[in-house]
């Protein structure tokens, strides 16, 4: 794995784990709810979403938030995406270790790639 983030992000939170050769060639990670279920791929255009089979590229994302009840609140444990067209679109993350929560590392991980996409290509 070439991105040390990637590997911190992995490392951080109980359900995501390294993509491997069965995965699709772009995905970075994914992550499985306590449930056992895949639920989204982290890929290096953006996060794809498996049961609607949708990809969020990170350069549509325009604010990447957690509801503030997400220490209080198992249903608040989510990543809220909101898009450039104003749509918002939940993208559950459930696992935890204790009291450390996954939604905390993949938010981050989100946002800044997402930042990094917005960035404009410096001028030669």
């Amino acid at each position: 794995m070439a991105d040390l983030i990637v590997k911190r992000t992995i490392d951080s939170a109980v359900g995501l784990r390294a993509a491997g050769e069965a995965d699709p060639p772009d995905a970075l990670a994914v992550y499985r709810s306590r449930a056992g279920e895949d639920v989204f791929v982290l890929e290096r255009e953006g996060v794809f979403l498996l049961q609607s089979k949708r990809l969020i590229r990170n350069d549509d994302i325009e604010a990447v938030n957690i509801d503030p009840r997400v220490k209080n609140s198992n249903a608040s444990r989510k990543i809220i995406l909101t898009l450039s067209s104003g749509e918002k679109v939940d993208v559950p993350v459930d696992g935890e270790d204790g009291k450390y929560l996954d939604v905390f590392p993949i938010h981050a991980f989100i946002r800044r790639r997402a930042v990094q996409q917005r960035k404009p290509t410096p001028r030669p």
